[in-house]
């Protein structure tokens, strides 16, 4: 349910563009890492590794950590290298995952299940937990 819910809004847009003969462009928002690791993920996919930055003139390694790009290469590999595709896959998956462990966390806060769910749901769909960590690197 939560991966459908963070996959709603851009597949509804794909949809209604696609009903009009628009063209549908995915876009990942600016200030997350996003780009930069599907670059590297890419690399990773097209059989390069240890991945180099596609942007510099000599293709050296990337000192930089290796999980995030393995992880877009084996959703690449599920979808045959359709970044489209692979982009919303962990799009699906990641909250979904962020979601069991905000309710495992509120199964051990709260005696009830309903309660746990409640946490989860805030937890995930809502940017608190970026704020509470400062994951965003905010004020």
């Amino acid at each position: 349910l939560v991966g459908l819910l963070y996959l709603g809004p851009p597949l509804a847009i794909a949809g209604h563009l696609a009903s009009s003969g628009q063209p549908f462009l995915l876009t990942a928002e600016a200030h997350r890492t996003d780009l930069h690791y599907l670059t590297r993920g890419r690399e990773i996919f097209d059989g390069h590794f240890p991945p180099s930055d596609p942007s510099l003139d000599v293709f050296l390694p990337s000192p930089l950590n290796l999980m995030p790009p393995l992880i877009i290469a084996a959703f690449l590999r599920l979808t045959g290298g359709d970044v489209v595709h692979a982009y919303l896959g962990m799009v699906a998956v990641f909250p979904a995952m962020t979601f069991l462990l905000f309710y495992a966390l509120g199964r051990r806060l709260f005696p009830e299940r309903l309660w746990a769910a409640a946490f989860a749901f805030i937890g995930t769909l809502t940017p608190i937990a970026l704020r509470i960590f400062n994951f965003d690197s905010g004020a």
